[in-house]
C-alpha cells in the first residue's frame, strides 16, 4: 500500500479508488466495481501500485497492417480533477532526452508486440520525484487531446486513422516525423469548480469565441446543455513557437471566451494557466484535487460584474444607434432607469434573480471588461475568464420579486442540478440524522449522494429510481426534530 483500484474496461476517471491500508480495501473494491459496472457494463478492475506524485504522460502511436509502427511524440495530461483531464499539452515539458526516448521506445515496442495497426495512445504514469515511468493503459483510438499532436507535427491523425483502417501503408517513416512549437488544449466543461466541479446543465444564450484558436465544439448560441452526458462541451486549442508563449496565448484566449449562462470551468482554467506548478511544468495529477476551498479562484464580485455588464450593454446600444438610427436598439430610455437611488442609471438581474443597481460612475469604470456579448434583453461579460450573465429586465418587472428555487435546507433535500435518480434509501417515516444519505442521483455519468441537512423524520419522498429531476426540485421533505432542551432543574 498504497494501491490504486481502476476499472479495466474504461477511463474518464470512473471506477477508480485509492487504498492506503488493507482495512479499506474491501469497501473500495466494492465501490470501484459498482461504478465500473454502471459506467462500462463490466465490473473487472486492475490493482496497481499508487504513485504519490504522478504525472500523466502519453505517447501517440500510429501503425499499419504492414508491420510499421511510429510514434508522434509525447503529451502531458497531468492537469486533472477526479482523474479527468482539463489541460493537455504537447510536447510534455520537463522530460530529459533519455526519459523522452524511453517513453517513445516503450510505446512503439508495445504496439509492435501486439501487432497494432491504427492510431492509438500509450499512457504512462511518471513519478515526478524519481523520473521512473510505468505503463498505465493503451487507448485504441484517437484521444480527445489529439489536436495538440496534430498542431506540433502538421499531421492529420483522423486521416491517418482512416487510411490505416483501410489497409493502406504509412507513406512515411519515423525519420520524417518532426516537431515544431508547443500546443495546449483546454477542455471547456459545463461544471461549477466552486462547488466541487459538479456538472451543470442549462442554456447557452451567449457564445463568443476568440480569434486565432482552434475551437472544436458541440455547442452554439441557443444550445441546451443536457445532464445526460459528460460535461465536456468544447475544446480550445492554442499553438505557439514555445511553451511560455502558448501559455500566454491560452490565458488571452480564455479572457476572450464568452459562454453562458450555463456555468463552465473557463474561469478556473484561466486561473490555472498562471499557477506556478503549471508554469514551471511541475503539475501532478493530484494538485487540483488537493486545493482547499480558500485556494480556489473566486468569481468576480457582483458589483464589478454588474458594472462591466452595464457598460457592455450600453456600449452595444450606442453602437447600434450610430449604425442604424431606426433599429431596435434606438430607444435609449429602454436602458432600464432605476427608481431607487439618485445616481443609479441601470438595473440588471443576475443568474439567481438578484437585482443590481448600477451607477454612471460604475459603468464608466466597467468599460475595462475583457470581452462581452450583448443582446436586446441580456448581456454576458468575461472577467478574468469567468463569464457572468445578466438579464436586462423590462421596466414593468424590473423591481418585481423573483422566485428562486430551494436548493435544500433542514426541511428538504433538493436536486442541486438536473439529474436522474439512481437510489432512494429512505421511505416515509424513517428517522434520519444530519449527513445521512437520502437520495443518490446521476448527472453526466457521475454519482452524487444527497444528504439530510438536519435531524428529522422523512415526511414525503417525491422521487423514485429512474426519475429525471430538475435543478432545485425538492426530492425528500422532512419533519424537523426539535433540539434537545436542558432538563428542568426542578
Amino acid at each position: 500500500f498504497p494501491v490504486l483500484i481502476k476499472a479495466s474496461a474504461g477511463g474518464g476517471g470512473k471506477g477508480i479508488r485509492i487504498v492506503r491500508s488493507a482495512d479499506g480495501f474491501d469497501a473500495a473494491l466494492a465501490e470501484a466495481r459498482t461504478e465500473a459496472l454502471r459506467s462500462f457494463g463490466d465490473d473487472r478492475v486492475l490493482v496497481e501500485r499508487y504513485i504519490e506524485r504522478p504525472r500523466h504522460v502519453e505517447v501517440q502511436v500510429v501503425g499499419d497492417r504492414h508491420g510499421t509502427v511510429i510514434h508522434l511524440g509525447t503529451r502531458d495530461c497531468s492537469s486533472q480533477r477526479r482523474y479527468q483531464k482539463l489541460l493537455e499539452e504537447a510536447p510534455a515539458p520537463n522530460l530529459d532526452a533519455a526519459a523522452r526516448e524511453g517513453l517513445h521506445d516503450a510505446a512503439v515496442a508495445l504496439a509492435h508486440r501486439i501487432g497494432y495497426d491504427n492510431a492509438g495512445t500509450v499512457e504512462f504514469i511518471v513519478d515526478a520525484g524519481t523520473g521512473e515511468f510505468f505503463f498505465l493503459e493503451m487507448n485504441t483510438r484517437l484521444q480527445v487531446e489529439h489536436p495538440v499532436t496534430e498542431a506540433i507535427t502538421g499531421l492529420d491523425l483522423v486521416e491517418l486513422q482512416l487510411r490505416a483502417a483501410g489497409g493502406e501503408p504509412l507513406d512515411f517513416d519515423q525519420s520524417a516525423v518532426t516537431f515544431s512549437g508547443h500546443s495546449i488544449e483546454a477542455r471547456i466543461n459545463a461544471e461549477d469548480p466552486s462547488d466541487g466541479f459538479t456538472p451543470q446543465a442549462g442554456p447557452v444564450r451567449h457564445l463568443q469565441v476568440p480569434p486565432g484558436v482552434r475551437w472544436d465544439a458541440a455547442i452554439a448560441a441557443g444550445s441546451q446543455i443536457s445532464p445526460y452526458y459528460d460535461p465536456l462541451i468544447a475544446k480550445l486549442v492554442v499553438t505557439r513557437p514555445d511553451r511560455p508563449a502558448a501559455l500566454d496565448a491560452l490565458r488571452d484566449a480564455l479572457d476572450g471566451l464568452v459562454v453562458g449562462p450555463v456555468p463552465t470551468n473557463a474561469g478556473f482554467l484561466r486561473w490555472l494557466v498562471d499557477a506556478p506548478q503549471l508554469r514551471d511544468g511541475e503539475m501532478t495529477t493530484n494538485v487540483i484535487d488537493g486545493l482547499g476551498a480558500a485556494e480556489m479562484p473566486a468569481p468576480p464580485p457582483a458589483a464589478e460584474a454588474a458594472a462591466a455588464a452595464a457598460a457592455a450593454w450600453l456600449g452595444q446600444l450606442l453602437d447600434e444607434r450610430a449604425a442604424a438610427p431606426s433599429g431596435p436598439w434606438t430607444v435609449l430610455s429602454d436602458f432600464r432607469l432605476t427608481p431607487h437611488t439618485s445616481d443609479a442609471v441601470a438595473v440588471l438581474r443576475d443568474e439567481v434573480g438578484e437585482l443590481h443597481e448600477v451607477s454612471a460612475r460604475a459603468i464608466a469604470a466597467g468599460r475595462a471588461a475583457n470581452t462581452s456579448s450583448a443582446t436586446r434583453d441580456g448581456v454576458a461579460v468575461n472577467i478574468r475568464g469567468h463569464t457572468i450573465t445578466f438579464e436586462v429586465p423590462d421596466r414593468s418587472d424590473a423591481w418585481a420579486p423573483t422566485a428562486t428555487g430551494d436548493t435544500g435546507d433542514v426541511d428538504s433535500v433538493a436536486a442541486p442540478f438536473p439529474a436522474v435518480v439512481v437510489d432512494v434509501p429512505v421511505v416515509t417515516g424513517d428517522v434520519v440524522a444530519t449527513g445521512d444519505v437520502v437520495v443518490v442521483v446521476e448527472a453526466m455519468k457521475m454519482l452524487h449522494s444527497l444528504a439530510a441537512h438536519g435531524a428529522g423524520t422523512v415526511a414525503e419522498v417525491r422521487c423514485g429510481p429512474g426519475d429525471a429531476v430538475e435543478a432545485n426540485q425538492v426530492l425528500v421533505s422532512f419533519e424537523q426534530h426539535e433540539r434537545d432542551l436542558p432538563a428542568d432543574p426542578a
